[in-house]
C-alpha cells in the first residue's frame, strides 16, 4: 500500500540517465516484489536486495552507484517485544509515518530499527574504500549524516511527452504541425506537450506572423 512505483521509477530512471549506467537499489521486499513485478528492475536496475537479507553483505561493496528507497519496519510487535525485554510497557501513538511515536523507550528502539537501517543500506555500496554516490529516498536518513545535496523528481513523462521531447531534439526548431508529422500524436496533443514545456521554461515560442 505505501510502494509508489511510478514515482520510484521515475527516480531510477533519472539516475540512470544522469550517470549513463543502471545503479544497484537496496529497498523493502514489499517495493522489491512490486518493482520486479512491473519491469522497473530490469529496466532501471542493476542488482536489488531488500532490508533483512543485506546486513553483513558485500555484494556491493565495489559498486559505485547506489539507490535507497524506503525504510525498515519490523511491525508494532517487534518494538514491543523489545520493551518487554527489557521491562518496558509500549504503547503505540496515534501518529502516522515520520511522525510515528512509541515513547521515549520505544522510539530509541525505533530509531535504531528504522534510522539505523536506513544509514546501513546507504553504507552498503562502495565498501571496498573507494567510495560511491548514493542516493537515499526516505526521510529516515539521520539527520547527522552529511549529505552532497538534494532534488526531487515530481513526475514521470508520459510516453507522449517524450515522443515530443526527442522531435524536439532532432529537429531543433519546428513548428507544431512538423512536430506533429514526426510524432503518433494528435496535433491538439503536440500542442498541450509544448506548452507544459514552455510554462516550465523549458521552450520558448514565438507565434507565425502568417
Amino acid at each position: 500500500d505505501h510502494v509508489a512505483v511510478e514515482q520510484d521509477a521515475a527516480l531510477l530512471e533519472g539516475v540512470r540517465e544522469r550517470h549513463g549506467e543502471r545503479p544497484a537499489l537496496i529497498t523493502t521486499s514489499a517495493a522489491e516484489h512490486e518493482y520486479d513485478a512491473e519491469g522497473v528492475l530490469d529496466e532501471f536496475v542493476d542488482g536489488s536486495k531488500h532490508y533483512g537479507n543485506v546486513l553483513g553483505s558485500n555484494k556491493f561493496k565495489e559498486r559505485r552507484l547506489g539507490v535507497v528507497i524506503g525504510s525498515n519496519h519490523y511491525g508494532d510487535g517487534f518494538v514491543k517485544k523489545v520493551g518487554a525485554y527489557a521491562g518496558e510497557t509500549i504503547e503505540r501513538g496515534d501518529e502516522k509515518g515520520a511522525g510515528l511515536s512509541y515513547g521515549d523507550f520505544g522510539d530509541d528502539v525505533l530509531t535504531h530499527m528504522r534510522e539505523h537501517e536506513t544509514l546501513q543500506a546507504a553504507m552498503r555500496f562502495g565498501r571496498d574504500g573507494n567510495g560511491a554516490v548514493v542516493y537515499v529516498h526516505t526521510d529516515t536518513l539521520p539527520e547527522w549524516v552529511p549529505v552532497a545535496g538534494e532534488g526531487r523528481v515530481v513526475k514521470t513523462w508520459s510516453d507522449g511527452m517524450k515522443a515530443v521531447l526527442r522531435a524536439l531534439e532532432d529537429l531543433n526548431r519546428a513548428t507544431t504541425a512538423e512536430i506533429a508529422d514526426a510524432v503518433d500524436l494528435s496535433r491538439r496533443q503536440v500542442f498541450d506537450h509544448l506548452e507544459t514545456l514552455r510554462e516550465r521554461g523549458v521552450l520558448a515560442r514565438e507565434q507565425d506572423a502568417e
